[in-house]
């Protein structure tokens, strides 16, 4: 019998493939096919199921527990020396072993089972003692299936409860499951280490804030997983050191030992140039530079992430931040989209860079967050690194030209993205929504609970023009709001005990076109995160009336933000045309010919040919000045009959604005 593999080598994931009557009688199947070489685009006949995977697919997901595994040379598929076994011996004991020496949380589910158990008490074990950080119950319940067909744990109908059977009871007398207890909290191991960068490196780590900014957002596609990349860095480089390299030979190397087809090795190649490690001397020919012929010399995962840092956004960047605050892949994902740029949010890309960091021990995890370690600390000390702001950081929050997690709007859309994913803990979002309605100036209530909507808003305006939005929150972890999700019929029973005007479901995405049909029929608004963000960031430049806001909840099926942009549209020309008509009369305060008064009909000329305003009207130009020479504001003196004068300059107009502004507040 084979060895269990240790813990920390075993996968978290159980491999998802249809179960059809049984997860044995699938797995076989599957296995049989894969001995007489089939089409792998081919959908195998499950009984019991109508799943569209292809054996291909199938294949792919049974790989990592060590099924089977993947031809190099010509991309067959080959069964494990176990899985040939299994078939000839149909030993379901075997099986058993063989899953639980890959997989974790496997018999340890048997072992909580000893007593009936809920999947919720088992979910709540698996992230309490093993550390496992599940959202949702899916992979329990996975696992409790195979158990289930193998006879190990059966189902207690009326209890909603699982318990371990005599022979799942038998089984663990033989295999003990993991004792959680051995499973350690990681902790930093490099207190004691040291940290000199290589003068050869230094320049890299010492860019200027625009080469900084100017670096790639993508690291691309290298072959392997993210911890082999030093090692496969290595040998494309040792390959191509000695003069110029023919693509013909790079595209044989790549088929022989990674089993990568010619356009997977164009683009790693795309990777190493965009680097600097290789250049493309003629269209099928390559040759290291300087740099990797320099990374040759010692080639480390330090120096590959100095290297990348100099190349690819938001590496050494990431340190930075967990120098201030421990944080989840997920909100260092979010991070990079508010602070940093990135279009959006891409868990692939930032989970390469957390694994890089990791493996040049920069940073380490703790349950589900990752810190900086001392070496990264280090590390910072002579790095410079881009500051944590977007371009458009001042339309965020005018009063600060960094990142800065506790203000309103960087704070909001950090939660919001966040609490959307999380559909275990759906009181989160609910909450953080309450707060960005308060935000945006609403009464904002959180309900919540059996029977009442999740979040009533009412604007803070006479009951005459008031209106009333009963908004549901949904999270979801696939980040995917369907139909199923939403039951419209309670929407309608919330909106009728609530006396509400309109109904808004807000999540993280709407593209399910059924639920899109179903919310127009029910005269239901569908608001996404990403639009409610761009709401806030609006909120912050552009004050909108509640009567507007009243145009986005009168929206069915998607909402559209952008039936506000003719409101904006003319909330700026308003400010534009009250600085106009102030600059005007000051510059022409020293006039021989006017003696400093313009009427109403001069202004209008100027205006219209010196700042160039589309289709001005006499109408908004008589708003403007009277608003202005009204005893409040008082920037401008005169009236309609006798002409308007300047009472000062527009810094004075600015600082009077800015005055009521302050008192205001």
């Amino acid at each position: 019998m084979f060895q269990r593999k240790s813990w920390e080598l075993r996968v978290t994931a159980a491999p998802r493939i249809p179960r059809g009557v049984s997860y044995l009688n699938s797995l076989r199947k599957i296995l049989l096919l894969i001995q007489d070489f089939p089409n792998l685009k081919s959908i195998p006949e499950i009984e019991g199921s109508n799943s569209k995977a292809t054996l291909e697919q199938l294949c792919v997901r049974l790989r990592p527990l060590g099924f089977l595994s993947k031809h190099s040379t010509n991309g067959s598929w080959i069964l494990s020396n176990f899985s040939e076994s299994w078939l000839e011996s149909h030993d379901n004991e075997e099986l058993a072993y063989f899953i639980d020496s890959n997989l974790q949380f496997f018999s340890e589910l048997i072992y909580l089972s000893k007593t009936p158990k809920k999947i919720n008490d088992l979910l709540e074990a698996a992230r309490t003692y093993y550390h496992l950080t599940w959202k949702d119950n899916n992979q329990v319940y996975d696992r409790l299936s195979w158990l289930i067909d193998l006879g190990y744990i059966e189902h207690i109908d009326f209890r909603q409860s699982y318990v371990a059977t005599e022979e799942g009871l038998k089984y663990l007398d033989k295999y003990p499951s993991y004792d959680y207890t051995k499973i350690l909290e990681e902790k930093d191991t490099t207190l004691e280490d040291s940290l000199v960068v290589s003068e050869k490196y230094l320049g890299l780590l010492q860019a200027t804030p625009a080469e900084l900014k100017n670096r790639k957002q993508s690291i691309g596609y290298t072959p392997g997983t993210t911890k082999e990349i030093l090692e496969v860095t290595t040998n494309y480089l040792n390959l191509m050191h000695l003069g110029q390299t023919n693509i013909e030979l790079i595209y044989e190397f790549s088929s022989r030992n990674y089993g990568i087809k010619p356009s997977s090795t164009k683009t790693f190649l795309t990777h190493l140039k965009h680097t600097g490690l290789i250049d493309q001397v003629s269209q099928k020919e390559y040759e290291v530079t300087k740099l990797g012929e320099q990374f040759l010399e010692s080639p480390t995962i330090e120096h590959l992430v100095y290297i990348y840092h100099s190349k690819i956004k938001f590496i050494l960047e990431i340190l930075n931040e967990l120098s201030k605050n421990e944080m989840t892949s997920k909100e260092i994902t979010v991070l990079s989209v508010i602070a940093y740029g990135f279009e959006r949010e891409n868990l692939k890309e930032i989970g390469k860079r957390l694994n890089i960091l990791e493996l040049a021990k920069l940073i380490f995890k703790r349950k589900n967050k990752y810190l900086i370690t001392n070496k990264g600390k280090n590390l910072l000390q002579v790095a410079k690194v881009q500051n944590n702001h977007k371009d458009h950081s001042e339309e965020l929050a005018p009063q600060k030209s960094t990142f800065d997690s506790d203000s309103p709007v960087n704070r909001f859309i950090f939660e919001l993205k966040e609490a959307a994913r999380d559909s275990s803990n759906p009181n989160r979002l609910e909450k953080i929504i309450a707060e960005i309605f308060r935000f945006l100036g609403f009464k904002s209530e959180w309900l919540g609970g059996s029977g009442n909507t999740d979040i009533l808003i009412i604007p803070k305006v006479a009951p005459a023009y008031s209106y009333t939005v009963n908004i549901d929150a949904k999270s979801t972890y696939s980040g995917t709001i369907t139909d199923t999700l939403v039951d419209f019929d309670t929407l309608a029973e919330h909106k009728k005990k609530h006396n509400a005007d309109y109904v808004v479901i807000v999540g993280i995405d709407f593209k399910n076109e059924r639920l899109i049909s179903r919310a127009q029929e029910h005269n239901v608004g569908l608001l996404d995160v990403e639009t409610l963000s761009q709401l806030m960031i609006q909120h912050c430049s552009v004050p909108i009336s509640f009567s507007m806001y009243r145009l986005l909840f009168e929206q069915v099926g998607v909402i559209d933000i952008s039936i506000l942009d003719s409101e904006i549209d003319l909330t700026y020309r308003k400010a534009k045309l009250l600085k106009a008509i102030t600059e005007c009369l000051y510059e022409n305060t020293s006039d021989e010919f006017t003696k400093g008064i313009m009427t109403q009909r001069d202004i209008y000329f100027v205006l219209k040919n010196t700042f160039q305003m589309k289709n001005l009207s006499p109408q908004e130009i008589e708003g403007a000045l009277l608003f202005l020479a009204s005893p409040y504001v008082d920037c401008i003196g005169g009236d309609l009959k006798k002409g308007f004068y300047a009472k000062g300059s527009l810094a004075d107009a600015v600082q009077k604005f800015q005055f009521y502004a302050n008192h205001l507040k």
